[in-house]
C-alpha cells in the first residue's frame, strides 16, 4: 500500500504525532521519512549481503538522528567490531537510543534489548532475545545476521543444532532471499550435512551470483572432500566477487582458499594468497588478524617456515588487543602470535587480562572461560613457544569442548591441528593416531592429512 511506504500518521504514548513507514522487507519502522527508510534498506542489503560500504549507516545515523532503526543499525555495526574503539562507537548510539526509547515500536524495542545484552557481554541472553525477535519478525534479516554472529562468538559448531533449528523455523517467508539462503546453508553445514548445505548455497548463487556468504559455505563443504584441485579452482574463481565485497568476507574467504591450497601442500600458492588477499589491507581489524594468524600457524604445522619478520609484523598490530578478551577464540590467536614473535611483555598483559576475565564470575566466565577458554589460550601460547608437552597436557581435558571457545568448525580445526601436532611432538603416537582418525572420520583425507599421519 502507498501509505505503508510513505508513512502513516500515528499517535505515540505522549500524544505527539509521528509517522510510521515500512521497509522493503515489510518491517514497520518508527519513521515515515523516505530517505531514512531507503537508508535502512541500503544498510540491510549491504550488511546482510556482506557488500561494500555498510559503514555508510553511520553517516545515515548522523543525518537522521531521531530514526531509531538507523541508530540501532549503527550500534549493531559497532558491536560487530570486537574492539574497544568499536564498542565505544556502539555505546554512543545506544545512549542516543535511550532518549528515543519511549517512541520505539515493539520490534525496535526488542532489538534494543538484544543489543544491550550483546553490549554487556551477556551473549547467551542476547541470543535468546534475537531468537525471540526473529521468530516474531522472521524477515528481519539484520536480526538474523546478528544472531548468526553471536553463534560465532559462542562457537558456531557448538551452537550448530540450535542455529539450524532456529533458521529452519523462519525459512518459509525467506526462501527467495539469497542472503537468507546463504545463512541457512551455513547453519546446515555446521551440523554436518555437507551436501544439503551445498544445495542451499547453490540455490542462493542461482538467485544472485554475488553472494559471498554462500561461497563461504561451499568452502566449508569442500573441506569434506579433502579440498581437491577442482574445488580450489572454483574458490579461486570467486575472487573477483570477494574483492568487490566487504573486507571482512574478502579476507576470510581468501583465507579459506589459502587453507585449501595448504591441504594440497601447495605452499607457494597459499603464500601468494596470504600476501595478496589476506594480510595488510586492514591489519588493525580483528578479522584480518585472526585470518592471518590462523593461516601462518597452519602453514607452520604443514611444514612451512614463517619468517620472524612476518610474525613481528602481525604482533605489532595484535599488541593493542591484549586487554580486550572478547571471547577465548580471539585471545588464543593473540597468544600464539605474541609467543611466536617473542613479545614477553605483551604476553604477560594478555595473561593478566585472561585471568581477570576468567575470574569475573559472569555468565561467559562460567560458561566458557573457566572450564575451557583459559586453558585453550595457555595451550596456544605454549604451542607458539614450541612447548608441546604443556600444549598437550592443557588440551587433553578440554578438547571435547573446544568448539565452545568461538569460531566455526573450520576455524576450530586450528586447535585440533595444534593438539595433534603436540601429541606427535611429544611422542604420544598412539594418542596422535587415535585423534587423527577422529579428525578425518567425516572427510576425505587430504595430502596434508596424510603428511601429518606419516609423522606418527
Amino acid at each position: 500500500m502507498l501509505l505503508a511506504r510513505i508513512g502513516l500518521l500515528a499517535i505515540d504514548q505522549f500524544g505527539t504525532v509521528g509517522r510510521m513507514g515500512t521497509t522493503r522487507r515489510g518491517l514497520d519502522v518508527s519513521t515515515g521519512d523516505e530517505g531514512a527508510i531507503a537508508a535502512i534498506d541500503t544498510f540491510t542489503d549491504r550488511l546482510c549481503g556482506l557488500d561494500l560500504a555498510a559503514e555508510s549507516v553511520l553517516d545515515a545515523a548522523a543525518t537522521f538522528t531521531d530514526v531509531a532503526t538507523l541508530q540501532l543499525g549503527a550500534a549493531m555495526l559497532g558491536l560487530y567490531g570486537q574492539t574497544t574503539e568499536a564498542s565505544a562507537l556502539a555505546a554512543g548510539h545506544l545512549a542516543r537510543l535511550a532518549t528515543l526509547e519511549p517512541a520505539l515500536n515493539e520490534r525496535e524495542a526488542a532489538t534494543l534489548g538484544a543489543l544491550r545484552r550483546w553490549d554487556s557481554g551477556d551473549f547467551l541472553l542476547a541470543v535468546e532475545r534475537f531468537e525471540a525477535l526473529v521468530t516474531r519478525w522472521p524477515t528481519d534479516l539484520l536480526a538474523v545476521k546478528a544472531l548468526e554472529f553471536l553463534y560465532y562468538v559462542l562457537g558456531q559448531q557448538h551452537m550448530g543444532p540450535r542455529f539450524l533449528d532456529q533458521i529452519e523455523r523462519i525459512a518459509e517467508p525467506n526462501r527467495n532471499d539469497p542472503d537468507f539462503l546463504a545463512v541457512w546453508s551455513f547453519a546446515t553445514e555446521l551440523t554436518g550435512h555437507a551436501e544439503a548445505a551445498a544445495e542451499l548455497a547453490e540455490q542462493a548463487l542461482a538467485l544472485d551470483a554475488h553472494t559471498p556468504w554462500a561461497q563461504h559455505t561451499l568452502a566449508h563443504v569442500f573441506i569434506t572432500h579433502g579440498d581437491p584441485p577442482g574445488a580450489i579452482n572454483r574458490l579461486a574463481g570467486f575472487l573477483p566477487v570477494w574483492q568487490t565485497s566487504s573486507r571482512l568476507i574478502y579476507c576470510h574467504n581468501a583465507w579459506h582458499l589459502a587453507v585449501a591450497q595448504l591441504d594440497q601442500l601447495d605452499r607457494d600458492g597459499a603464500d601468494a594468497v596470504f600476501r595478496d588477499h589476506i594480510w595488510g589491507l586492514t591489519p588493525d581489524s580483528p578479522g584480518e588478524q585472526i585470518d592471518a594468524i590462523s593461516y601462518l600457524w597452519r602453514a607452520e604445522m604443514a611444514g612451512a617456515t614463517v619468517p620472524d619478520a612476518t610474525w613481528a609484523d602481525v604482533a605489532d598490530h595484535v599488541v593493542a588487543r591484549v586487554h580486550e578478551c572478547v571471547f577465548p577464540f580471539l585471545s588464543a590467536h593473540h597468544g600464539y602470535a605474541l609467543a611466536r614473535a617473542g613479545r614477553g611483555d605483551a604476553l604477560a598483559r594478555l595473561r593478566e587480562s585472561v585471568q581477570a576475565r576468567t575470574e569475573r564470575g559472569d555468565g561467559e566466565s562460567t560458561r566458557v572461560w573457566q572450564p575451557v577458554g583459559q586453558a585453550v589460550v595457555e595451550a596456544s601460547i605454549a604451542h607458539g613457544t614450541g612447548d608441546y608437552a604443556t600444549t598437550a597436557a592443557l588440551l587433553d581435558p578440554v578438547m571435547p569442548a573446544v568448539t565452545a571457545v568461538g569460531g566455526s568448525d573450520a576455524q576450530d580445526d586450528l586447535f585440533r591441528l595444534a593438539y595433534l601436532t603436540a601429541l606427535a611432538g611429544t611422542d604420544r603416537h598412539a594418542d596422535a593416531r587415535h585423534y587423527w582418525a577422529l579428525m578425518t572420520a567425516f572427510k576425505t583425507p587430504s595430502p596434508l592429512d596424510l603428511q601429518l599421519r606419516a609423522q606418527f
